[in-house]
């Protein structure tokens, strides 16, 4: 019973992340109400996902402690996640209100979204050093979970220091490539990896290395 639930709730957060990618690249026109609920389930939802993971995988005794900061890392990222998301589009639907009847409404508009970055990176901090430190774990495994353990190392590292280098401006509003979208492939392959582990119950960790 409680492993559909997981599942339902897996399913809900991959629609999310589906919907959220759609409204932010503009592919797809979406009702307002739709996309804005999509992002403020998202952080929650990442939330079940990252204790759902680390409760389902146990790695290796000398990576457990910083699997565990990894795990609470990413918790808060994804709370910082939905109140900037929350900040922002309070703002957003604050100054399409008032735009009219405000003196220099964009430039008020710019400080005050200004706020809202500074939550992005906070985000991004926790973010970023979540996976990594998560990612350390899978290193010494094999196959699959070698791969979702590269693949966190790299794209953390490389989007903690584009942001680093752009601050307070985004990557990708500077000209540079944002790596967060390749971070949700980190995700799927860990959700894969997890999957692998709970159609062979019976086998220790040692020997799922090659999963």
């Amino acid at each position: 019973m409680y492993k559909n639930i997981e599942r339902v709730i897996v399913i809900i957060a991959f629609v999310s992340v589906g919907i959220y990618i759609i409204s932010a690249t503009g592919i797809i026109p979406l009702p307002i109400a739709i996309a804005r609920t999509a992002m403020f389930l998202l952080g929650p939802f990442a939330i079940i996902g990252i204790t759902s993971i680390a409760s389902s995988y146990t790695p290796h005794e000398d990576f457990k402690k910083i699997q565990h900061i990894g795990h609470i890392f990413i918790v808060i990222a994804f709370g910082l996640f939905t109140t900037m998301l929350v900040v922002q589009q309070s703002g957003f639907s604050f100054y399409e209100s008032n735009k009219e009847f405000i003196t220099n409404a964009k430039e008020i508009f710019r400080i005050i979204n200004s706020v809202q970055l500074g939550m992005d990176i906070s985000f991004d901090i926790f973010y970023c050093l979540g996976i990594l430190f998560f990612s350390f774990s899978f290193l010494k495994l094999k196959g699959l979970g070698l791969l979702v353990g590269i693949i966190g190392v790299t794209t953390s590292i490389g989007l903690l220091s584009l942001n680093m280098i752009t601050f307070p401006i985004p990557p990708a509003e500077s000209g540079l490539i944002d790596l967060g979208p390749f971070s949700i492939i980190w995700w799927v392959l860990v959700a894969i990896y997890i999957e692998r582990i709970h159609n062979k119950p019976h086998k220790a960790i040692d020997k799922n290395a090659s999963v």
